[in-house]
């Protein structure tokens, strides 16, 4: 069973163990960057999803798994989270194929990277489909959520495609009542592309089964109102053992410094993604470090077992003085 545990990325959002969570910027509920849905079933779900499909010699898709717990949660042979300061790393391995994905914010930057690696532990080649996608919120939280008649029609995307990258924008309400957006860009060339979630999902599927990834291709939607949504699709050959840093997904925010109606969306990095990601090396917890963090955790649990057998009692005379019109019912 996963436990929900939050670690909070600076300002740009929460990573829950399983996978989920939320990005924001700088405000979260008025400037929610993707859609989370607090009483949800299941719950923890939709926010940041990744499939890795691999595919059969005739490019139909063989088996579909997740990096993390959800959005698929296929059984993995291999599943490890670590939450440290400011990163989370989640190891996973399933068929030979293991993979870290970690998520990071970079120092004044308003966007968070995730950066993921493959490394191919079989003996033979694997042709890997990866696929990367975030639904966005339409920044103010609780309008989001129940404002229905106003929002399915005002979502409004962009998507920028070259050789090298694509960059999906979510410009909704940009230069109406805001002067920022939000992006969802891969440093690899993509074989797809969506941003309806209907289109994306399909009727009656949830983000554990969407359509597009059982049908091994993409629609290349674009979302006009309801429900936008950004997901990139690219293939990768991975060969016996070579690590693959190559996927770099980056959701984000920016925003104008002075409103500009001539300006278009665009991203700081367009060609490519931070360049943190390149430089990551993150050092796997000591072992010493560890069984701090064990004591530490003992020792709240034993405090937080006095504290709830403690019961204070205000003295006769301080309850006189704050309830004087008891002060007779007191001897």
């Amino acid at each position: 069973m996963a436990i929900p545990t939050v670690a909070v990325l600076r300002t740009a959002g929460t990573t829950p163990d399983t996978g989920g969570g939320y990005s924001f910027y700088k405000d979260a509920k008025l400037r929610r960057i993707t859609r989370y849905r607090y009483n949800n079933v299941p719950g923890d779900n939709g926010a940041r999803n990744y499939y890795i499909t691999r595919m059969n010699e005739d490019g139909t898709p063989a088996e579909t798994w997740s990096p993390t717990f959800l959005p698929a949660k296929t059984p993995l042979d291999v599943y490890r989270c670590r939450h440290g300061i400011g990163y989370t790393v989640f190891e996973a391995e399933r068929v030979g194929v293991a993979s870290t994905l970690t998520a990071f914010v970079p120092l004044h930057t308003p966007a968070e990277v995730n950066r993921l690696d493959l490394t191919n532990n079989g003996d033979a080649p694997v042709t890997l489909e990866v696929t990367g996608s975030v639904e966005w919120c339409l920044w103010n939280a609780l309008d989001d959520s129940s404002n229905f008649q106003r929002n399915f029609s005002t979502g409004e995307v962009e998507v920028e495609r070259t050789d090298a990258t694509t960059v999906i924008y979510h410009k909704t309400e940009f230069k109406e009542r805001r002067n920022h957006y939000a992006f969802f860009g891969v440093n690899a060339p993509t074989v797809g592309f969506d941003t309806s979630r209907d289109e994306f999902l399909g009727r009656f599927n949830g983000w554990d089964t969407p359509q597009v990834i059982a049908e091994g291709r993409a629609h290349d939607s674009v979302a006009h109102g309801w429900a936008p949504i950004a997901a990139l699709r690219f293939l990768l050959r991975v060969r016996h053992r070579p690590r693959h840093g190559i996927p770099r997904f980056e959701p984000g925010s920016a925003r104008l410094r002075a409103p500009d109606p001539g300006a278009r969306p665009r991203a700081h990095h367009r060609h490519r993604l931070h360049p943190a990601a390149r430089r990551l090396r993150l050092a796997p917890v000591p072992a010493a470090d560890q069984a701090r963090q064990r004591g530490h955790r003992r020792r709240l649990q034993r405090r937080s077992a006095v504290a709830g057998r403690l019961r204070v009692r205000l003295p006769v005379r301080n309850r006189r003085r704050r309830h004087p019109e008891r002060a007779g019912a007191v001897r």
